[in-house]
C-alpha cells in the first residue's frame, strides 16, 4: 500500500496545486492532507502508522514549470514566509540527524516536464520530507508546478510514477 500526502493552501492562496492533484488521483490510496504548520505537520507525521506502507509519496507546490523529483531532504529550516499559524523559523537545523536521500532511482522517470532536483527548498516541504524520511525508508517528495494549467498533466505523470513504484520490490 502507498500513502500519498499533499499540503493545504498557504501564503494567502485559496488553493494548493499539490492538494488539487491529490484529489484527482484516480486510484484509491491512503491520502493525507498535511497542514502548512511546523508543529501541525510534525504531529501528523509522528501519529502516522507508517508501517502500513510500502512507500510514501509526498507532494508539494513550487514555483517551477515542471515536476521536481526531490533527491534529498536536508536537516535545515529557513522559512521565507511564516507558516499558516504565523511561525517563521530562519536558518536552523531541525535536529541532530543527517540528510535523507530517497532510495528510488529517479533517472528512469526523467523526461520532458520531469526533472531531478537537489533543492527541496527549506520551507515546509523540506521539513515534512525530512521528518517522514526519519520514520520510513521509502519516501519520495515530488514538487508540482504552482501553475493551475498544469494540474491535469502533472496528475497523469504522478499516476505513472506511482504505478511504477507499486511494481518495485522494495527491501525494508
Amino acid at each position: 500500500m502507498i500513502l500519498i500526502t499533499a499540503f493545504e493552501p498557504f501564503g494567502g492562496k485559496t488553493w494548493n496545486a499539490s492538494s488539487m492533484i491529490l484529489e484527482r488521483l484516480n486510484e484509491v490510496f491512503d491520502k493525507r492532507l498535511l497542514p502548512v504548520s511546523i508543529s501541525g505537520a510534525k504531529t501528523e507525521i509522528e501519529q502516522l502508522n507508517v508501517g502500513l506502507y510500502q512507500a510514501i509519496i509526498m507532494l508539494g507546490e513550487a514555483n517551477r514549470s515542471y515536476l521536481s523529483l526531490e533527491q534529498f531532504a536536508y536537516n535545515e529550516i529557513d522559512m521565507r514566509i511564516p507558516d499558516n499559524t504565523g511561525v517563521q523559523i530562519n536558518q536552523q537545523t531541525i535536529d541532530d540527524g543527517q540528510t535523507y536521500q530517497t532510495p528510488f532511482q529517479l533517472e528512469p522517470w526523467v523526461k520532458s516536464g520531469i526533472q531531478i532536483s537537489d533543492d527541496p527548498g527549506r520551507y515546509l516541504c523540506n521539513y515534512a520530507y525530512y521528518q517522514m524520511g526519519k520514520k520510513h525508508p521509502n519516501v519520495l517528495f515530488i514538487h508540482v508546478s504552482a501553475d493551475i494549467d498544469k494540474i491535469d498533466l502533472q496528475t497523469k505523470e504522478i499516476e505513472e510514477i506511482i504505478d511504477e513504484i507499486k511494481t518495485i520490490s522494495i527491501a525494508r
